[in-house]
C-alpha cells in the first residue's frame, strides 16, 4: 500500500487492512459491459431520429434560433434546418417527408423523436397517420 511506504509511522501499531473501505474497493471495481446487439440491416429512410435544439442565445443573420435536425438510421446522414419558432417542426417534417419521396423514391416508416411538445402537437400526428408513419418516442 502507498500510505504504507509514506507514512510507516501512522501504521505501527494496525494493520494496513483496517484502512480499507468497502466503497472504495467498490469504486475501483470495472463494469460489465453491455451485450452487444448487432445492427439490424435496414435501408435508407427506414427510421428517422429528430429533434429540436434551441433557443440559441445569439440570433443568426435570418433571426433564427432554433434548430430541427433529421438523421437517417440507416447512413447517419444529417439535415438540419433553421427555425424562428419550435411549432414550425410539423411544418418542415413534412417539407421533408415531401423531399424524401421525391428525390430518393422511399417513404420514411418511423420518426423517432424524444417526448417534446413540438413532436406531439395534432397537425403532425395526423400527418404521420395519414402518410403511416409511425410516431415513436425515445425515453
Amino acid at each position: 500500500m502507498y500510505l504504507e511506504r509514506l507514512f510507516p509511522s501512522f501504521f505501527s501499531n494496525k494493520s494496513s487492512q483496517s484502512f480499507k473501505c468497502e466503497i472504495c474497493q467498490l469504486s475501483k471495481h470495472v463494469r460489465s459491459s453491455y451485450p452487444t446487439i448487432s445492427y439490424k440491416p435496414s435501408h435508407p429512410f427506414a427510421m428517422i431520429h429528430s429533434d429540436v435544439w434551441g433557443p440559441s442565445q445569439v440570433h443568426n443573420i435570418t433571426g433564427t434560433r432554433w434548430f430541427v435536425s433529421f438523421v437517417d438510421d440507416h447512413t447517419r446522414l444529417t439535415w438540419l434546418f433553421l427555425m424562428k419558432e419550435k411549432f414550425k417542426v410539423s411544418q418542415i417534417f413534412q417539407n421533408f417527408h415531401a423531399m424524401i419521396q421525391t428525390q430518393f423514391q422511399t417513404k420514411i416508416q418511423i420518426l423517432k423523436t424524444d417526448n417534446a411538445k413540438e413532436y406531439f402537437n395534432s397537425s403532425l400526428n395526423t400527418y404521420c397517420l395519414n402518410q403511416g408513419i409511425i410516431h415513436i418516442s425515445s425515453c
